[in-house]
């Protein structure tokens, strides 16, 4: 779990610092080992918004609530998402 929460850290840090290539090669790590990792797959929705693909930024949000209904970060970029599209 300690390496887990490391993992997250680090590519949260990616994120921050627009290098997102790096983020999103360790949230799909994360996902290898743990496919249900909300926060993995809520860090990839970001990239693709950043990214401007909003159909898989919307899919990964999703699929991070599906797993985690009340994740208030998640809930909140799917209605700013939702919004922005009309």
């Amino acid at each position: 779990m300690k390496n887990l929460a490391k993992s997250l850290q680090k590519a949260i840090q990616h994120c921050q610092s627009k290098r997102f290539a790096e983020a999103e090669q360790i949230y799909r790590q994360v996902l290898d080992t743990d496919p249900q990792q909300e926060e993995a797959l809520y860090g990839l929705g970001v990239i693709a918004l950043e990214k401007g693909q909003y159909h898989h930024a919307e899919n990964f949000l999703k699929t991070a609530l599906h797993y985690q209904p009340e994740f208030a970060q998640a809930l909140f970029s799917l209605g700013n998402l939702r919004q922005a599209l009309g």
